[in-house]
């Protein structure tokens, strides 16, 4: 579905975004299921990035974690646990996703990066 809405948000789309799902595997020798193996779903969508927080330090081990935001167009099919790789400019960002948030004009994928130090 397309809408002028969506049409003109996509022009403000400077960036490119991939996206991974994990799949469920079963092992055929013991019959137990893990979901340790990502598919590419999505490949060179066009997005915007945008950072939601600063980053924050914390946790029991010193990790950085910074939360963004991802636009793109509402036809894409984004769900949470998702992995995107976002190219932006020369650098490569990787993130996983939270639940998107679909409105007729666009897609707002929270995404959070972590990061041990």
């Amino acid at each position: 579905m397309s809408s002028w809405e969506a049409d003109l948000f996509a022009l403000t789309y400077e960036d490119r975004m991939s996206v991974k799902r994990h799949v469920e595997k079963t092992d055929e020798e013991t019959g137990i299921s893990n979901f340790n193996e990502s598919i590419p779903v999505l490949d060179n969508i066009p997005c915007a990035l945008s950072q939601k927080n600063e980053p924050t330090i914390g946790g029991d081990f010193p990790s950085i974690i910074s939360t963004h935001r991802i636009f793109a167009r509402p036809e894409n099919d984004i769900k949470a646990g998702d992995l995107i790789s976002v190219k932006r400019f020369s650098r490569v960002y990787e993130f996983v996703a939270s639940e998107p948030f679909y409105y007729v004009s666009h897609v707002e994928i929270p995404v959070e990066k972590k990061e041990r130090l």
